[in-house]
């Protein structure tokens, strides 16, 4: 009778050590992914901000240029 309950136990230690092993693995890719989507974003992120400044220079140019243009036609 005891020998049995050892059988089973150890059957189903096995079972969840394969079981921990499947998720383990899963879990590493999962992780790897998210390392993937995590670099875009900063990516993204850097290119979206450089693109922001950016806008902000031309548009601070654009309006210097309206206002020279403005006092050159008033001069006119």
């Amino acid at each position: 009778m005891a020998d049995d309950r050892s059988d089973l136990i150890l059957r189903l230690l096995r079972e969840f050590r394969g079981d921990f092993d499947n998720i383990k693995e899963r879990l590493d890719g999962i992780e790897q992914r998210m390392d993937e989507v995590h670099e875009s974003m900063y990516t993204a992120l850097g290119i979206a901000g450089h693109a922001n400044v950016r806008h902000d220079s031309v548009s601070a140019e654009i309006k210097a240029i309206k206002a020279r243009l403005t006092k050159l036609e008033e001069n006119a």
